[in-house]
C-alpha cells in the first residue's frame, strides 16, 4: 500500500473556479439527454472504503456519485464523451481547541493525484442511450 499524500489544492480550486465562472456548462448542456451509468471503483485491485466519482461532459455538464466500501456507484450522466475523476480521501484534524476554535481538517488522498483532475486522469467514459456500465480500475503507477 502506498503512503497517503496530501491533496494538491490548486487543481481543486481551479475546477471550482471554472464551475463558478461558467456555471459548469451552458443552458444548452443542462438539456442534454442523460443515461444511467453504474459500475465499481477499485484501486490496485481493492475496493476503496469511500469516495466520489465525477463525470465531466465535453459541454461542461457534470454528474457525480458517491461510493462506499463495495466501490459501487450509480449516476445519471449526460450522453456523449465524459472525462472522469475520482476522489477518495482520509480526513484528519478538525479537533476543537482550548478556545473552542476548530483546527483545519487535512484531506489526504488515498490515490495518486492525477485521478483528482478530469483532464489528467486518463479516464474517459462515452455514455450512450440506455444503461451503461463503467468500471474504474485505478493503479498506483
Amino acid at each position: 500500500m502506498s503512503a497517503l499524500r496530501p491533496i494538491p489544492v490548486f487543481p481543486v480550486i481551479l475546477l471550482l473556479l471554472a464551475c463558478g465562472l461558467w456555471g459548469c456548462g451552458s443552458a444548452k448542456s443542462r438539456n442534454l439527454p442523460k443515461s444511467p451509468v453504474a459500475g465499481e471503483v477499485t484501486f490496485n485491485g481493492q475496493h476503496l472504503p469511500d469516495g466520489q466519482i465525477v463525470f465531466v461532459h465535453e459541454s461542461g455538464d457534470m454528474a457525480s456519485a458517491n461510493f462506499k466500501g463495495d466501490g459501487k456507484y450509480t449516476a445519471s450522466v449526460a450522453q456523449g464523451k465524459n472525462q472522469v475523476m475520482v476522489k477518495s480521501v482520509v480526513i484528519t484534524g478538525g479537533q476543537e481547541g482550548p478556545n473552542r476554535a476548530r483546527s483545519m481538517e487535512i484531506q489526504t488522498s488515498r490515490i495518486p493525484e492525477k485521478y483528482l483532475t478530469p483532464a489528467l486522469s486518463g479516464l474517459e467514459c462515452v455514455v450512450t442511450a440506455g444503461k451503461n456500465e463503467y468500471n474504474v480500475a485505478l493503479k498506483s503507477k
